[in-house]
């Protein structure tokens, strides 16, 4: 099993769906299993709901703010890669990748 005890930063896409959808009680595990500090979580979502505004994990006086997507780009130095898997071998290629290239910091989505 992985450990998740260095994670310092959690991004989740589709905030209002992840926290209001099918996968709840998954997201809810994940969350709860990774040290609370020092860790940053970031929710990021096009719409807002109110599993957002009520959840537990986002305090009421969280830093809200909207982008406008040709002001932002990605940085030319930042390597992106997707991949097709099956479901019931995602964690080991997951592990497997990560132990495989050593990078500094790795985000998945």
């Amino acid at each position: 099993t992985p450990s998740l005890s260095r994670i310092r930063f959690l991004v989740l896409d589709e905030a209002d769906r992840l926290l209001s959808g099918t996968l709840h009680s998954e997201v809810t595990q994940i969350i709860d299993a990774l040290p609370a500090t020092p860790r940053q979580t970031m929710f990021f979502s096009a719409t807002v709901n109110s599993a957002m505004t009520s959840s537990p994990y986002i305090a009421p006086n969280a830093l809200h703010f909207s982008a406008r997507p040709k002001e932002f780009s990605t940085v030319a130095a930042l390597e992106q890669h997707y991949m097709f898997m099956p479901q019931h071998v995602r964690e080991c290629y997951l592990a497997y990748l990560v132990k495989t290239y050593h990078a500094k910091s790795t985000i998945v989505f």
